[in-house]
């Protein structure tokens, strides 16, 4: 608790764990909240995902997409894989903000290329399917094999 009342950011992401998991400490997802909040703050881009995911879901916050978005783009733009994933699916949905089905799958491909599952089977579908980018089959096959390889339902349903 010191080093996180002191700034450090690392400390601060893990205090903000361990209430948001009840790990040695009360659960507590409002205090969950200020200790990522701190380190999100500071720039650590697990901190940014994880009160994003907070403020889209309104768990222990108030929600706030507004607010929840800037904090997700920021740890997109660190090469966070799930940030940048979860950038891909609001783009692709138009959730809080236009619809935009290629920068959508830009944002999956960065996320594929870092072995993230979920975007190799995303990613893998806009090739297949010609959606966002231009059709190649071979290339999103690939990538959907990728993602059933890994483990990804969906893909290997397909």
């Amino acid at each position: 608790t010191k080093e996180a009342e002191a700034g450090n950011f690392h400390a601060q992401f893990k205090l903000g764990t361990m209430h948001y998991e009840g790990d040695q400490v009360k659960l507590d997802k409002a205090l969950a909240a200020y200790w990522f909040m701190q380190a999100a703050q500071a720039g650590l881009d697990e901190a940014q995902y994880q009160i994003s995911r907070m403020l889209f879901q309104g768990d222990g916050v108030e929600a706030d997409a507004a607010y929840a978005l800037r904090f997700l783009q920021a740890a997109a733009e660190k090469g966070h894989p799930e940030s940048m994933h979860n950038l891909g699916v609001k783009l692709y949905f138009g959730e809080g903000m236009d619809s935009d089905r290629r920068a959508a799958a830009s944002w999956f491909l960065k996320a594929a290329e870092q072995d993230l599952p979920a975007a190799q089977n995303n990613i893998g579908w806009m090739l297949y399917c010609g959606e966002g980018v231009p059709m190649n089959t071979q290339a999103g096959v690939s990538w959907l094999e990728k993602a059933a390889d890994r483990g990804n339902e969906e893909a290997q349903y397909h």
